[in-house]
């Protein structure tokens, strides 16, 4: 029977688990052996027929983002060599991830600023990564598609919130992703994501063939003045105008919170008065979250893998929260806030409103409501024009606010660059439920969230809470 079989081409990439890590020297050293890897996890090939190249890299490699390391100069080689030129299909294979929803693992963001110039200098078409336990799809960035295909088994690891790079992902179905030549068009392939029955759960066609760059669509007529045009339906909308805060303040970390108070102390439970706006705060969540503070302003918020946060007990309903943060390792994924939150009331959904919020992720920001614990509504991300550093204080400055048509979520960040704040990022969230406006029940008892995604640590110092 076994003399029947087609043969086929396999094409294997060292991840985490081939070599030390999280497997073992033993491991790896078989792997290398059986491999031939030696000394880095890298391969090529080239169909008979010339119309696929394919590039294993390995993300294992300590030199990956060295110009003038092996790999490197294997990768950039062989993109430029004239059977990949010649391909029509040009894919690249890795294990760890460039562009993901960002589950469990941070992507590798020093690993894809060094290689995804070279990828797009050389038209590279796939890049098909997995170490995440889910399945993602990512937009086109720069003419290239970016997959996750590591739902194969054992675990999944839980998306948040889909990243502004991110078109589709799964986090609950075991399954793979099937890339296939269109039926009847060479110039593209598909992209099918099924579950281990066969049954379809997402689908993609990509088109390889040549452009045609579509006609400029004229310059709309600019808007009267007061009104702006709404990028989603086009038309002429009055200007949004927030009014200043009404100078309450309705929380501030070195006056209520005492950060500054000379008093070096961790947090590991709760401080403070933790009564209907008692503005004490508390720790919550998984990753077992504790808050250091150097008794000088700044609170560090550290965790381990997770969504640890603090909840700080201030009544608030329109508002802005203003947070100076410093985002200290390459493994926070994110840092939340929310306000208008009752997410740890007990009761009915409609009593335990998750809250308003603000993500900021080192390149992007977004907003999403929650309508209660892990219910979302679908939410809404910019990518940032000028990219997070770590180990950089910045400025944030959130505002929730009542409009006419619905609920106004806006964020600003300062670079500390002498410009102030700049927008990052404006939605309104139309027709909402009423007990998302329920103004009267969030002033008898809500309160803010300060939250961490991933794991590590993320400084916080001049925390200040306003109502409008």
């Amino acid at each position: 029977m076994f003399d029947q079989l087609k043969p086929i081409t396999v094409i294997v990439t060292k991840g985490n688990h081939d070599d030390e890590e999280d497997g073992s020297q033993k491991v790896k050293d078989a792997m290398d052996t059986y491999f031939g890897w030696s000394p880095i996890a890298a391969s090529k090939y080239v169909s008979e027929d010339g119309k696929y190249a394919i590039i294993g890299m390995d993300t294992q490699d300590d030199n990956i983002t060295k110009q003038d390391g092996q790999q490197y100069l294997f990768v950039k080689n062989t993109l430029e060599s004239d059977e990949f030129k010649n391909a029509l299909y040009r894919f690249v294979v890795l294990h760890k991830n460039l562009v993901s929803a960002e589950g469990k693992h941070a992507n590798l963001d020093n690993v894809r600023e060094v290689y995804h110039p070279l990828f797009t200098q050389n038209k590279v078409s796939l890049v098909i990564q997995a170490h995440d336990h889910n399945m993602a799809l990512s937009k086109l960035i720069d003419g290239i598609t970016y997959i996750v295909n590591g739902a194969g088994g054992r675990s999944h690891y839980a998306i948040g919130e889909n990243p502004a790079t991110i078109e589709w992902s799964n986090d609950s179905t075991y399954g793979l992703g099937l890339i296939r030549e269109h039926k009847t068009d060479a110039n593209k392939i598909q992209i099918k994501f099924v579950d281990f029955n066969g049954k379809l759960i997402h689908s993609k066609v990509l088109n390889f063939g040549p452009v045609v760059e579509p006609e400029p669509e004229p310059e709309p007529e600019p808007c009267p003045a007061g009104q702006h045009r709404d990028p989603v339906t086009g038309q002429c909308v009055p200007d949004i105008v927030t009014p200043p805060p009404s100078g309450e303040v309705l929380y501030d970390s070195n006056i209520d919170g005492k950060w500054n108070n000379g008093v070096a102390r961790t947090v590991e439970d709760s401080e403070g008065d933790q009564s209907p706006n008692g503005k004490g705060l508390y720790t919550a969540a998984s990753g077992n979250p504790k808050l250091v503070l150097d008794g000088q302003g700044v609170g560090t918020l550290t965790c381990g893998d997770g969504h640890g946060r603090i909840y700080i007990k201030a009544t608030n309903y329109n508002c802005i929260l203003e947070t100076e943060f410093n985002i200290l390792d390459d493994t926070v994924e994110n840092f939340s806030q929310k306000v208008r939150s009752r997410h740890q009331e007990g009761g009915s959904p409609e009593n335990r409103f998750g809250g308003v919020g603000f993500t900021i992720a080192r390149p992007n920001v977004g907003h999403k409501i929650e309508k209660f614990h892990n219910e979302h509504e679908k939410g809404f991300d910019e990518i940032l024009q000028k990219k997070l550093e770590l180990n950089k204080w910045y400025k944030s400055r959130f505002t929730c606010q009542d409009v006419p048509d619905g609920i106004l979520q806006r964020g600003e960040i300062d670079y500390n660059d002498g410009n102030g704040y700049v927008k990052v990022s404006e939605t309104v969230f139309k027709n909402p439920p009423a007990y998302y406006v329920d103004k009267n029940k969030f002033m008898e008892e809500s309160y803010i969230w300060l939250r961490l995604n991933g794991s590590g640590r993320i400084a916080m110092r001049n925390v200040r809470l306003t109502a409008i």
